[in-house]
């Protein structure tokens, strides 16, 4: 059950997010998704677990932002219905959101990927660019003047990303 709940509150967050960036709000989606990250740790997260997967959903979501901050300098990403309401150079609220919900995956609904880490690795570089092709559709985001270029970097960024996330949930080996 807890699986199913972590899959439609991402579901539901991801949804959120895009409908909203597509008219041009980078908040509501942003503040929906982030009530949702609050509503798994206590509702859906066992209590032993919620300290550490808190932390991992923070840190998670400090470097995808930092990466898709990065990819967007470098004009890789763009954001189109979202650049006159933010203006920043780090993406905007809402893709820092979805990072937070993504980091919540591995723990439950992605959860029989632990110990498997090259079907982590492959699901994360087709998942990636699925879903950021998705978002293209809503025109929340954009390609850079290469589109090939962006397709390429965002599956070996989710190819990454997933991996980490899955070692992160694996239980640690006891010291001798």
């Amino acid at each position: 059950m807890r699986n199913l709940a972590n899959f439609l509150i991402f579901q539901i967050g991801w949804f959120a997010c895009v409908v909203s960036a597509s008219k041009g709000d980078v908040w509501t989606g942003a503040i929906v998704a982030s009530a949702l990250v609050g509503f798994h740790l206590y509702a859906v997260a066992p209590a032993s677990q919620r300290r550490q997967q808190a932390r991992l959903i923070g840190l998670t979501c400090l470097l995808g932002t930092l990466a898709d901050s990065g990819l967007h300098g470098l004009d890789v990403l763009r954001y189109p219905t979202s650049a006159e309401a933010w203006g920043w150079p780090l993406t905007p609220p809402w893709i820092s959101a979805l990072w937070a919900l993504f980091a919540t995956l591995p723990s439950h609904s992605l959860g029989w990927l632990k110990g498997r880490r090259g079907l982590a690795f492959a699901l994360g570089a087709l998942g990636g660019p699925a879903s950021f092709l998705a978002g293209t559709y809503q025109g929340v985001i954009a390609t850079g003047d290469r589109p090939w270029l962006t397709l390429v970097v965002l599956s070996a960024e989710y190819a990454l990303f997933t991996t980490w996330l899955v070692c992160m949930g694996e239980p640690k080996a006891e010291a001798r």
